[in-house]
This record gives structure tokens, C-alpha cells and sequence, in this order.
């Protein structure tokens, strides 16, 4: 659309203005010859007081415009409109205009100065706008499941007037654009599956493991700092459900500061009361040790203790030396029949894929179709579809290769799609060809989610709809996570 004579901030306050006062014909007319038959007697019973016959309070007289080109001054009339309008002007304990006086007034002002034609609407152009790095976060958030610290990946974003949301200064810069792209792959390799089985995995955090002996107020989640100067015990359980082979790792972190100190410990990690590991550490700055170790277990509560043994006087400390569980990640059971599905699974591909080639593409397409819409904030159209598809399926065919997995790889082309990275906008139907036309139903939810949340719109369409008059189903095309 083509920019109006005024700026868009003036064109959508006269609009509103034109919507609350009526919009009716209006007969064509000089500016200037209106202005001196309809106007400036109003202005001369209430404002040449201070704005005329040789007064000019703020700069301003209404006797003294002297061509078109300042008696149309936008700004002025502005001004005049929103002080007579409030109130403001007259001032206090001077007479009020007259209610046909002020509809008169505001009429020219809108009509004759602002140049509104109501049978020839202009709103102005729609500038197509970049996702912000707090709307891109949101929006990964909402519709992947993880929190993608995009203030970090990506660089600041360009501002105007204060603001980092005008799409005119949003721009995409090549280093953006990588920047884009290795997100996407990053993101959803992090949260998106590519198996419909794994191993099942379950963590127990540095934190849960509490002292033999806890001293009040040590145990407070935090993973407990065992001196290699002092004697220390710590304990943790971890519960299995089946019974079978599991491996376990176990992560150390020593924190031994900047300088050499000569402390020495030995560690003993047993599980089951049985001894896995027994090793002496040295000195190490802010380095993390990883072990592994195979069990058999039957089903039920599985103890694990930790305990370290000084080796080293403590007056030969020089500086403080810590060792700390990180975590202890117990994968199992590895048998195949007890396989479970991975994280996140259901979000993405709700079953497992079907082994008929022809049933797998319809799967792969109903599945990207429905990210797809979300992700791009509307309903795609078929030829999207087919392309995103026609990329999955040259994956998944590969030897080796999963659904899932070619799934995964047209997501990360989703995710670095301009009709993703920016809002991009679509008359309402039937209006494609018009001069000025409504925003169709989910530009409009995209509009107003973005202005009040800065983030995706919440589901709001049917789940099988491809038009807006399916807004209002149960099952939408937009984002997972809940307002």
C-alpha cells in the first residue's frame, strides 16, 4: 500500500476520529475557501482572544496563515483537535464552543485539512515486520517447548525512537540470517525426536544427594561441596521400574581456583553397597570427570554413596579445593523390548509413523502441515505441504534414516523460513485486489497477540479448517503453551 500525505500515527488517529463522529458525504471545496466561510468564524468568537488580532499565545495566530501550505499544517490542526476535544481549549472561564460549533470545526480539520476521503480510504502502507529477539524466544518457547535465549545467539536488536518493534528498522543482515539458520538446526535437534523408541534416561541431580551426616541448614538443593581436606559422605537413591542392564554416568566437577594448591583426595562411589569406582584427584581448575559403569538390577530403589578421603594434611592448604557430584544419568534398561518413548514425543508426532510408503507421506504431511500452520501463523497452503513433505521424504528414505527424523530436518526449513521469521500479512477474502482492504482474521490475532504478549497466538482455529471462519474450535493452528 502507498503512504498517505500524513504519517501513519496521524492517518490511524484520523481514522478512529472519523469512526466516532460519522462519516457521511461530504461536499468537495477549497481548503482556504471553507476554511474563511465555515472556520474562521468559529475561531474568531473563541480563540483570537490569544490566538488573533495581534495576540499569538504559543506561537499560534489563526489570522496570520497566509497560504495553503500553512494554513494546512498538520500539526497544528492536531493540536487543535485534540485541545478542543479534551477540553483544554478554550481555557478555563473562557466560553465552551457550541456543540454544532466544535462538530463543524473538527469536520473541516479532518476533511479539508487532513485530507480524509471516507469513499477512498489510505491507511498506509503495512511495512512487513521481523520478530524481535523477545518475540522470537516467546515464539520458540511456545511452539517447540524449550526456552532459546535468543538475547544471547542473536545480536541486539535495531531500535527507533526507543523502540526495538518498528518493522522499518528491523532489518536482516547476513550474519543474522547464519545466525537463523544455526538456530534452527540447534533447536530442533535439542527438542524434536528423531526415534519413536529409546532408551529410557532418568537424572538425579548433583543436588539430591544429601550428607551422611547433614549439618543444619547444608541441604538446601544445591549440589554439596565436599573439601578435599575434610572427610565427606554424601547418599542418593534412584528408583528403577523394570528390572534389566543399566549404565550409569557419573559427573564430577573439581573447582581448585586459579592457583596450584598441593591438596590430594580419594574418592570411593559404590552402588548397592558395591564398590565402581575408587580414584585419588589432584589439583584441577573448574574441570568435570565422566564415568561410566554397567549394572544388572532388579526393580526398586537403587542406593548410590559418595565419600572422599583427604590425602594431604590440612596445613599444607595453600587454596580452597572442592569436589562436587554434578549428576548421575541412569540410562536403562537397555533391552529393546523395554524401550520407552523419548521426551517431547507426543507433542510432535502424537504416534508412530505407519510402514506403508504411501501412509508414511500422508503421515509426514499431516504432521508438517499442522507445525507448519502453527509456525507460520496461518493455515498453509497445499503446495507447502507438498514441498515440506517431498524434503522429509528424501531423508527418511535414505538407509538408516527415521520419519521422524526427515520430519525433524523440513522443521529446521520451517524455522528459517521468512514466513516464520516475519509477520507476514494477507488481505481478508475477496479484498486482494482492492486499493485499501481488512487484515484477514489471523493477521489480526497475530497483530494484537504480538502488540499485548509478544508472543504467538494461542490456538485458536479447528484442527482441520483452512479458512478463518474455523476460528473458535477446540484444536488450533497456533502456539502449544497456554497464555
Amino acid at each position: 500500500m502507498r503512504a498517505t500525505r500524513t504519517s501513519g500515527f496521524l492517518a490511524a488517529f484520523c481514522a478512529a476520529l472519523a469512526g466516532t463522529v460519522g462519516i457521511g458525504s461530504h461536499a468537495v471545496a477549497s481548503p482556504s475557501t471553507e476554511f474563511r466561510r465555515e472556520v474562521q468564524p468559529i475561531l474568531k468568537e473563541y480563540c483570537y482572544d490569544c490566538h488573533g488580532d495581534g495576540a499569538s499565545k504559543g506561537k499560534i495566530a489563526f489570522d496570520a496563515l497566509p497560504s495553503d501550505a500553512v494554513l494546512l499544517n498538520h500539526d497544528l490542526w492536531l493540536k487543535v483537535l485534540k485541545n478542543v476535544r479534551s477540553g483544554l481549549m478554550p481555557p478555563e472561564k473562557k466560553p465552551r464552543l457550541a456543540a454544532a460549533d466544535q462538530q463543524k470545526l473538527e469536520r473541516w480539520i479532518k476533511y479539508s485539512a487532513f485530507g480524509i476521503d471516507p469513499a477512498n480510504p489510505d491507511p498506509g502502507r503495512v511495512t512487513v515486520r521481523r520478530l524481535n529477539r523477545v518475540e522470537y524466544r516467546n515464539t520458540i518457547r511456545d511452539l517447540i517447548g524449550i526456552d532459546f535465549n535468543a538475547e544471547v545467539e542473536f545480536p541486539p536488536d535495531d531500535t527507533g525512537y526507543g523502540f526495538d518493534t518498528i518493522g522499518d528498522v528491523l532489518t536482516l543482515s547476513p550474519m543474522l540470517l547464519e545466525k537463523y539458520l544455526t538456530a534452527a538446526k540447534s533447536i530442533v535437534a535439542e527438542a524434536v525426536p528423531t526415534v519413536s523408541r529409546a532408551i529410557p534416561e532418568n537424572t538425579v541431580p548433583g543436588g539430591r544427594f544429601r550428607r551422611t551426616q547433614s549439618k543444619p541448614g547444608s541441604d538446601d538443593g544445591r549440589p554439596v561441596l565436599l573439601s578435599y581436606y575434610e572427610p565427606g559422605a554424601v547418599s542418593s537413591a534412584v528408583t528403577v521400574d523394570h528390572a534389566g542392564s543399566y549404565r550409569m554416568t557419573l559427573q564430577l566437577g573439581i573447582h581448585g581456583g586459579f592457583e596450584y594448591d598441593p591438596g590430594r583426595c580419594r574418592v570411593v562411589f559404590k552402588v548397592n553397597d558395591r564398590e565402581v569406582l575408587k580414584k585419588e584427584f589432584g589439583w584441577h581448575d573448574n574441570k568435570t570427570f565422566h564415568f561410566d559403569f554397567d549394572q544388572q538390577w532388579q526393580a526398586g530403589e537403587q542406593r548410590m554413596s559418595f565419600t572422599l578421603e583427604p590425602l594431604v594434611p590440612l596445613e599444607k592448604k595453600l587454596f580452597p579445593m572442592d569436589m562436587r557430584i554434578v549428576e548421575v544419568d541412569v540410562h536403562g534398561p537397555l533391552e529393546k523390548e523395554q524401550w520407552t518413548r523419548p521426551r517431547n514425543y507426543e507433542r510432535f508426532f502424537v504416534s508412530e509413523p505407519p510402514a506403508k510408503a504411501a501412509d508414511r507421506r500422508a503421515y509426514a504431511r499431516e504432521r508438517l502441515g499442522t507445525f507448519a500452520s502453527r509456525a507460520f501463523r496461518r493455515p498453509v497452503d497445499a503446495r507447502t505441504r507438498d514441498r515440506l513433505t517431498a524434503l522429509a521424504e528424501s531423508i527418511y528414505t535414505q538407509p538408516g534414516k527415521t520419519v521422524e527424523a526427515g520430519i525433524a530436518h523440513a522443521m529446521v526449513a520451517v524455522l528459517a523460513s521468512p514466513r516464520f521469521l516475519f509477520r507476514l500479512e494477507e488481505p481478508a477474502g475477496g479484498s486482494r485486489s482492492a486499493f485499501a482492504a481488512n487484515i484477514d482474521d489471523y493477521a489480526l490475532a497475530s497483530r494484537l497477540s504480538y502488540f499485548l504478549l509478544h508472543r504467538v497466538p494461542k490456538r485458536i482455529g479447528g484442527s482441520g479448517g483452512t479458512e478463518p471462519s474455523t476460528l473458535g474450535g477446540a484444536q488450533g493452528w497456533y502456539g502449544a503453551g497456554p497464555l
